[in-house]
């Protein structure tokens, strides 16, 4: 079974300088009131009403944010990942970045995304649920709650079906120790919103 290519000279914050940028700077926005209420509510966990009592999404239960940067709809967002796609596909070098696919939770289309990704030595991953900061946890993290096991990512001219889990606690802190220090970045989007980024541990499974 194939496992994540390691990375070399994980030393160096060699991750920041390649994680894609936003062409417009993303705008902190501040939730209305009563979402906000919804959101810090116990009993509203997920914060998407399809995954309720969903017994495959116990691990995805980090809540929503109240407030973030603005990114663009998801259209939008979509058109803007395409060129890093086709990048990655073609076999050009854009660092350790990987193609996430899900299944929509909504369409059930395959959904393609761009994500940083840092491996462990025993084959298996992080990816950062950032958003860029963003209240609201980007759709993939749904669409990977909503079924963890149906997807798979490609990267380095590999596609790998993968088993996705949320990551808590003392791994959870660990690894995100791991991924600021490699990926600055990502330290400025978590100081950007009150949500607590998810980290997500993706492990190769048998197709």
């Amino acid at each position: 079974m194939y496992g994540f290519p390691p990375i070399k000279n994980w030393d160096l914050p060699l991750v920041s300088r390649r994680i894609p940028k936003y062409q417009h700077r993303p705008q902190l926005v501040q939730l209305p009131k009563l979402r906000r209420t919804l959101l810090r509510s116990p009993t509203f966990g997920l914060a998407k009403p399809e995954l309720a009592g969903h017994d495959k999404c116990m691990s995805f239960d980090t809540p929503e944010g109240t407030y973030g940067r603005e990114l663009p709809d998801g259209k939008a967002m979509r058109e803007f990942n395409q060129p890093m796609i086709e990048k990655i596909r073609a076999g050009e070098d854009v660092g350790s970045v990987l193609i996430l696919t899900t299944i929509g939770r909504k369409s059930g289309r395959p959904r393609e995304t761009p994500v940083a990704y840092f491996p462990n030595a025993d084959g298996t991953a992080y990816i950062a649920a950032s958003a860029a900061g963003a209240a609201h946890h980007p759709g993939w993290y749904y669409n990977l709650a909503l079924d963890p096991d149906c997807a798979k990512v490609y990267v380095k001219g590999h596609e790998i079906p993968v088993h996705a889990e949320e990551t808590h606690g003392e791994e959870r802190h660990k690894v995100w120790d791991f991924i600021t220090a490699n990926a600055p970045g990502f330290a400025d989007y978590q100081k950007s919103t009150d949500r607590v980024i998810p980290v997500i541990k993706l492990s190769p499974r048998s197709a």
